[in-house]
C-alpha cells in the first residue's frame, strides 16, 4: 500500500531495475518519437494482457470478464504501425484505469523517462480541480491565481480532464480521486497525453469578471513544474506537515487526531504506537472531551498495522480487517518477465503466500489462512465519546480501510467528501512488478483482492469510496482564502449540535 505524497506520482524507474532481457531482441529507444515495429507493441501487449490475466487477483472485481476482454480487444486494435512507446503506455493505461485499483500503475523505462523530463514542454503552473473547474493554483504566473481555464491549445478543459483521467487510477468507479491526481500531477499527464509543446494557448475565466480572455505562455522544463508546484497556492492548507498530532480545542470539549500517513518505518512506528497510547490515556483521564475528530483526508496509506491500531482505540467491538482475501497464485507465473527489485524477492513472495495462504485453492483463489486474519479487541484506553471522522479524495489504501472500519460504526459521523479507495474492500497488500520486454515498460500492481470488514450500507453502491455524512467541498471561494471548509464545517456543527446528529 503505497501512499500518495509527492509530486511525480508513478514517474520513478531506476535503471538498476532493468531486467536481464534487456537488449535482446529489443529496440534501443534512443527518442520519444522513435517508431516501434507493431509486432513488437503487440507482442508486449499481448504479454501485459498474460500478467494481468494470470497474476492480478483483482482483474474482475468491478467489471465482467466480458467486459475486461472487450477493453483489452479494443486497445489493442489501436495499436498501428508507426506507434511509439507512448502510443503502447496509453493503452495499456487505458486497460489499467478500466479494473479498477489505485495500486495499479505503469512506468515508463528509465530512457523515455529521463528524455521527457529534459523536454522544455511542459504546462508551467500548478493547477487544481475544485468543483470540475481547472483553476490556476499560483501566484507567481501570467494569469491570476483562482483563474479558471477553459480551453488549452483549443481543446475544451472538460475534454482534457476526461482524457487524462486514465492515468490517475482509482479504486472502482471512484471520481474525486481522480480529480485529486490530476491536479497533484497535470503537466505530466498532459505531456503523455498531448505530446510536447513549445507554447500553450489558453482561454480563461478571471475571478470576477464575466468576459473570457485569452493568452499563450511559454512551455518550461519538467523540473520548473516541480519547482513552482513546491510552492503553490494550495500549500498552507497541504504542507508535510507531522505524521501524527494531537489538538486539544478545549472551548468545544474536543480533541483533533490527524493521522496524515500509515507509511511508517520500524522506528517511526515505535513512536506511532507510543503517541496513540499516551494520546488515548490522556483522553481517559480527560471526561470533560466528549467530541473527538480523526482527520484522514491526507493518508493515503501506508503499512498494516498501523490502520488497525488506530481503529482499536475507537472500535465499539471486535473486529478483523477483512472478511475474506485471496490471491490467484501461489507460486509467482511468469518469472521471465517478473521484476525483482531485491535479490531472491520472486522466492520470498512465494514461500509468504504458501505460509499465509490456504494450499488448496477454490475456484482458482488462495484464500488467506484465518490465523493471518485475526479479530482485534478494542483497546482499553479506546475513546467513548462521540467520534467524527474527516475524510476526502486523497485517503487511499491502508488510509480508506481504516476510514471504512469507522464508517461502518453506526454512531460515527463522517464529514468531507467520498474517499478514493473502496468502501466494501480493493486489492491491495503485496505488489508485484513485470517487464515488458520489447519496449521494458513496467507493469505494477498488488496482488491480494479483498473484502474488508464492513456493514453493507445501501447508500454506498459497490465500487464506491467512503462516502461521508455530510458531504462539504471546498469551493473556488474558500481554495482564495485558503481556508479549511470542512474543518470549519465540523467544528461549527460540534458548537451549535453538540449531540452530532447524522444525517
Amino acid at each position: 500500500m503505497i501512499p500518495v505524497l509527492a509530486y511525480g506520482r508513478k514517474l520513478v524507474l531506476s535503471m538498476a531495475l532493468l531486467s536481464p532481457l534487456w537488449g535482446i531482441g529489443q529496440p534501443t529507444l534512443i527518442s520519444v518519437t522513435q517508431p516501434i515495429p507493431q509486432h513488437q507493441l503487440l507482442a508486449d501487449f499481448d504479454t501485459f494482457r498474460r500478467i494481468y490475466q494470470t497474476a492480478n487477483s483483482g482483474l474482475y472485481r468491478y467489471r465482467s470478464k466480458k467486459n475486461i476482454d472487450s477493453v483489452f480487444a479494443a486497445n489493442r486494435k489501436q495499436i498501428r504501425p508507426g506507434a511509439t512507446v507512448l502510443d503502447l503506455y496509453q493503452r495499456l493505461y487505458a486497460v489499467t484505469d478500466y479494473t479498477g485499483s489505485l495500486h495499479s500503475d505503469n512506468y515508463l523505462p528509465a530512457r523515455i523517462d529521463s528524455l521527457l523530463k529534459s523536454e522544455v514542454s511542459f504546462f508551467p503552473h500548478p493547477v487544481k480541480i475544485i468543483d470540475g473547474a481547472l483553476l490556476i493554483n499560483t501566484t507567481h504566473g501570467t494569469l491570476p491565481v483562482g483563474s479558471r481555464l477553459l480551453a488549452i491549445n483549443g481543446q475544451h478543459v472538460s475534454d482534457v480532464l476526461g482524457r487524462l483521467g486514465k492515468y490517475a487510477t482509482t479504486d472502482g468507479y471512484n471520481k474525486t480521486g481522480k480529480s485529486f491526481l490530476i491536479s497533484q500531477h497535470f503537466a505530466w499527464y498532459y505531456r503523455l497525453d498531448y505530446g510536447p509543446c513549445s507554447t500553450y494557448d489558453l482561454t480563461y475565466l478571471a475571478p470576477g469578471r464575466t468576459d473570457t480572455s485569452r493568452c499563450r505562455i511559454p512551455a518550461v522544463a519538467y523540473s520548473n513544474c516541480q519547482k513552482a508546484f513546491a510552492q503553490r497556492y494550495s500549500l498552507p492548507l497541504e504542507k508535510d506537515l507531522p505524521a501524527y498530532e494531537l489538538t486539544l480545542i478545549d472551548s468545544l470539549a474536543t480533541a483533533c487526531v490527524t493521522v496524515r500517513t500509515f507509511d511508517l518505518d520500524h522506528k517511526q512506528e515505535k513512536e506511532y504506537r507510543r503517541f496513540l497510547d499516551s494520546t488515548f490515556r490522556l483522553l481517559n483521564r480527560r471526561p470533560d472531551i466528549r467530541s473527538l475528530i480523526v482527520d484522514v483526508r491526507q493518508n493515503s496509506g501506508g503499512n498494516d498495522p498501523n490502520d488497525l491500531l488506530l481503529y482499536s482505540y475507537l472500535a465499539r467491538q471486535r473486529f478483523r480487517e477483512n472478511k475474506r482475501a485471496y490471491t490467484i497464485f501461489r507460486n509467482v507465473p511468469l518469472p521471465a518477465y517478473f521484476v525483482e527489485e531485491t535479490a531472491g524477492e520472486r522466492q520470498e513472495l512465494a514461500d509468504e503466500l504458501r505460509t499465509e495462504h490456504y494450499a488448496r485453492a477454490r475456484q482458482g483463489k488462495y484464500y488467506l489462512r484465518t490465523k493471518e486474519n485475526p479479530r482485534w479487541l478494542p483497546n482499553p484506553n479506546r475513546f467513548r465519546g462521540k467520534l467524527v471522522l474527516l475524510i476526502g479524495p486523497q485517503t487511499a489504501s491502508a488510509g480508506s480501510l481504516f476510514a471504512s472500519l469507522v464508517r461502518s460504526d453506526p454512531e460515527a459521523v463522517v464529514i468531507g467528501e467520498e474517499t478514493m479507495g473502496g468502501y466494501y474492500g480493493h486489492t491491495g497488500h503485496e505488489s508485484v512488478a513485470y517487464r515488458l520486454p520489447y519496449t521494458q515498460i513496467r507493469v505494477k500492481f498488488s496482488i491480494i483482492d479483498l473484502d474488508q470488514d464492513v456493514r453493507v450500507l445501501p447508500f454506498i453502491p459497490r465500487g464506491r469510496g467512503v462516502f461521508p455524512d455530510y458531504t462539504i467541498k471546498e469551493t473556488k471561494e474558500s481554495f482564495l482564502r485558503n481556508h479549511d471548509t470542512v474543518l470549519d464545517f465540523t467544528l461549527q456543527l460540534i458548537k451549535t449540535a453538540p449531540g452530532l446528529p447524522k444525517r
